[in-house]
């Protein structure tokens, strides 16, 4: 999936797609009784019988990746210097 996980994107991401990528999206569609296996090449934002909160359920289960100042999806900020310049060395 290319480019940020905002609400309009995931929405014309297939769920496959959405999974692959976000894997701690699955609890969601489990939660929102979406059957991956038979809907997964689906769009989320015209899968059948998707509930209307689906979008927002999952564009709140990934927020936190935006918000990651290393955006390396660890969590941890990196530091240059600590292991030499560009080396992103985490602290």
């Amino acid at each position: 999936m290319g480019g940020e996980a905002t609400r309009p994107n995931l929405q014309d991401t297939t769920a496959h797609e959405v999974v692959r990528d976000f894997p701690e999206t699955l609890r969601v569609f489990r939660a929102h009784g979406v059957a991956l296996r038979r809907y997964g090449a689906e769009p989320v934002g015209q899968m059948p019988g998707a509930s209307a909160g689906l979008a927002e359920a999952l564009a709140a289960a990934v927020a936190w990746r935006s918000a990651d100042p290393g955006k390396d999806g660890s969590g941890a900020a990196t530091d240059d210097r600590a292991g030499g310049a560009g080396t992103g060395v985490r602290r």
